[in-house]
């Protein structure tokens, strides 16, 4: 009795003279520094365009017409459309989109403080990562579903042939996430079907492999490519598969050896996160869960070499990360010392990745992201004193404006009908979001009273030549609006946004 009478609850912990502190204190404390410091982040970012085209998809289509017709030019499934077709119909401003996306990391924050299998420290320290803290938090696109799926379905896995309906319905949903979740969910319901067959639990499980089967066929119907889909036509890919591959290595847990600078990673300096990814496949090869693994990382590579390469899609590769130390952690028990080098390896991303999210996060405070919030201010003023002059656009990233406005505001896109008011990527669309050059000169020729320019793209030589023979018709610039994307510290793409009027005109 005197024993039991001096041992805390597993649930305390002590804190001298006979005080207790429940553990789950600092749980809600990390929850609770977290969510302040993505609502503060979040109020204070502005909107770039990929934020922005989803917004304006959800906003000016039907139900049918979101899933039926508009998704599938994105190179997405719909569910990030959906939702924000749901918040937007609930009354949800454009000023509060980063609501979407803050919730969706605080909910996935949650599963990782309170269920991953990680020292308490740790889990304070991944929730505080780059992607969870700001790039998939902050930034608003569909990535944000990801901070919830992955580890929700990190923590049905361990019983998932005895939970099959709720993982089966978690696998069908990160299919409807993104391109790159499409690919995780396929390999994930594969996996799903043989763990069912090794314990003999098929019948059991068809419910849950329906709702997978369902959700995923779902995913890839309203994610179809249309044939006259003209994304890459104009995009295309960044850079050749094998650099494209590394980079998207490097970028997934730490791109380079000085985290802290604001200066651009050397390529390619993928030694890094190789080196800290290699007590993790010792920890897989032990677990059991190599194969998986294995495969999971090799189509997000994969994907990202041969089809379209961004930094950020790495992120995607960090969680699944994360998702695989979850389902093998219990596998260290046996061995010390590769449980001290995945500790470590874990530590180093952590610290890395949290000072990089506030780095960007502080910048982000004090620095437009994005331009389109003032040139919006500055056009909507202009409108109100000349109600009947016309409006030109130049460059994808000025579409950014749009969602600041009711409807379609340039002359020159659509033939200036209130809709689309966003991009719409078909081939024999008369206006090129990638020909920003041509599309300049073309605006300044059409005599329009005031073009908006995003300067992504275009050479400054050009665009000094841009503006002498824009003065030589008549155009004055009147503002620009600085617009640069960060990247873990640093300026990924620098641009901005002008807005040049003709001479005749009065900004007020």
């Amino acid at each position: 009795m005197a024993i039991l009478t001096t041992v805390a609850s597993p649930d305390r912990q002590a804190l001298g003279a006979g005080r207790y502190l429940p553990v789950w204190t600092w749980k809600v404390a990390a929850l609770g520094a977290l969510a302040i410091w993505l609502f503060v982040v979040g109020a204070h970012h502005e909107p770039w365009l990929d934020e922005s085209q989803a917004w304006l998809i959800a906003r000016d289509s039907s139900l049918r017409q979101l899933l039926v017709e508009r998704v599938r030019y994105e190179g997405t499934p719909g569910l990030w459309h959906l939702l924000l077709w749901l918040c937007i119909r609930l009354g949800l401003p454009f000023a509060g989109l980063y609501l979407v996306s803050v919730t969706c990391a605080l909910v996935g924050a949650a599963l990782l403080l309170w269920c991953a299998p990680f020292p308490g420290p740790l889990r304070a320290l991944l929730v505080a990562s780059y992607f969870g803290a700001y790039q998939y938090a902050v930034v608003a696109r569909s990535y944000a579903l990801d901070l919830v799926l992955l580890p929700a379905l990190a923590s049905l896995f361990a019983c998932r042939t005895k939970r099959p309906i709720p993982y089966g319905i978690l696998v069908g949903l990160l299919a409807n996430c993104n391109a790159h979740s499409f690919l995780l969910a396929g390999v994930l319901g594969a996996e799903f079907l043989l763990a069912l067959v090794y314990a003999g639990r098929v019948r059991a499980g068809l419910a849950g492999l329906a709702f997978a089967a369902v959700l995923g066929v779902s995913a890839l119907a309203v994610a179809w490519q249309p044939a006259d889909n003209a994304f890459l036509d104009d995009h295309g890919m960044r850079m050749p598969p094998l650099p494209a591959g590394f980079l998207f290595l490097q970028d997934a847990l730490v791109d380079r050896w000085a985290f802290w600078s604001a200066q651009r990673p050397p390529f390619p300096g993928v030694s890094f996160s190789l080196l800290l990814m290699l007590p993790s496949i010792l920890l897989f090869r032990r677990a059991g869960t190599l194969p998986l693994m294995a495969a999971l990382i090799a189509v997000l590579i994969g994907f990202s070499a041969l089809t379209y390469s961004h930094p950020w899609h790495s992120g995607i590769l960090f969680l699944v990360w994360i998702f695989g130390l979850w389902i093998s952690w219990s596998a260290l028990g046996a061995s010390p010392t590769l449980r001290n080098a995945v500790i470590a390896a874990l530590a180093i991303t952590g610290v890395a990745q949290a000072t990089q999210a506030a780095r960007t996060g502080i910048w982000d405070i004090g620095h437009p992201y994005s331009g389109a919030a003032q040139a919006a201010r500055t056009i909507a003023g202009w409108r109100a004193e000349h109600p009947h002059a016309s409006i030109a656009i130049a460059g994808f990233k000025a579409m950014a404006v749009q969602p600041y406005f009711s409807a379609n505001i340039f002359a020159n896109y659509q033939g200036g009908a209130p809709q689309p008011s966003y991009i719409v990527w078909k081939r024999g669309e008369a206006w090129r979001p990638f020909a920003t050059l041509a599309e300049a000169r073309a605006a300044v020729a059409g005599g329009y009273d005031l073009l908006l320019l995003s300067t992504d793209g275009i050479a400054p030589d050009d665009l000094v030549q841009f503006e002498r023979m824009a003065g030589g018709q008549g155009y004055r610039v009147i503002a620009a609006y600085p617009d640069s994307l960060e990247w873990k510290g640093y300026a990924f793409d620098d641009d901005k946004l002008i807005l040049l009027a003709r001479a005749d005109e009065v900004i007020k």
